[in-house]
């Protein structure tokens, strides 16, 4: 396994990101019911599908960051969804970091040389095999379990897809996207072993 996968905690991806360059202004939180209103920059979900497609679906749209999860990124879609996070917000990285490398490394990129200047980063591999290691999760191991972000305008990334879609949702950013989960939920599209994680201000 190259890029082995991330347990879904906000601790570890928080420190994860902070040492990469993430602003300390800006952290990961778990999510514990979709009843509430969160303010966030975007929405992290870990799931498994339940049928044989996945449960996602939406108006394909274009993005100056998007990265493809090709098959030597096998696990790493934690990171993926991550980095299409912070990349596609406002949110500021420190000079000269990895993550600032990365902006200007694979902006405007197709999203198979974005794939490829990741998988070529030392640093980046050697930090995510570290962090990968951190956390003991039964579900950490599931082979669907697969992590997408959703941002502003309920714009969808997922790295197995071709770019990232706009969903048809309706609301604030996290409400209406937890509405959309529940219907997922209701209809069997995805399972309840699931988490939820928010990249939200400090502040």
């Amino acid at each position: 396994m190259n890029w082995p996968a991330l347990e879904s905690d906000p601790e570890i991806f928080t420190s994860y990101f902070r040492s990469i360059g993430l602003s300390q202004n800006y952290e990961f939180a778990e999510v514990f019911t979709l009843e509430e209103e969160i303010p966030c920059e975007a929405v992290i979900l870990a799931y498994n599908y339940t049928g044989e497609n996945p449960p996602f679906e939406g108006e394909q749209i274009g993005s100056q960051y998007f990265i493809k999860q090709v098959n030597t990124l096998d696990n790493a879609c934690g990171l993926i969804a991550s980095i299409h996070a912070i990349l596609n917000s406002n949110i500021e990285v420190a000079e000269g970091s990895i993550l600032s490398e990365l902006k200007e490394g694979v902006r405007d990129k197709s999203p198979e040389d974005a794939a490829a200047w990741l998988i070529h980063h030392e640093g980046l591999h050697n930090t995510h095999r570290q962090y990968a290691q951190e956390g003991q999760s039964n579900i950490t191991d599931a082979p669907n379990y697969h992590f997408v972000a959703v941002m502003p305008g309920f714009v969808l990334y997922d790295g197995l897809k071709q770019s990232p879609i706009r969903l048809n949702c309706e609301g604030s950013l996290s409400l209406g996207f937890f509405r959309h989960v529940q219907h997922l939920l209701e209809n069997n599209r995805i399972s309840e072993d699931m988490n939820i994680m928010v990249l939200k201000s400090t502040n």
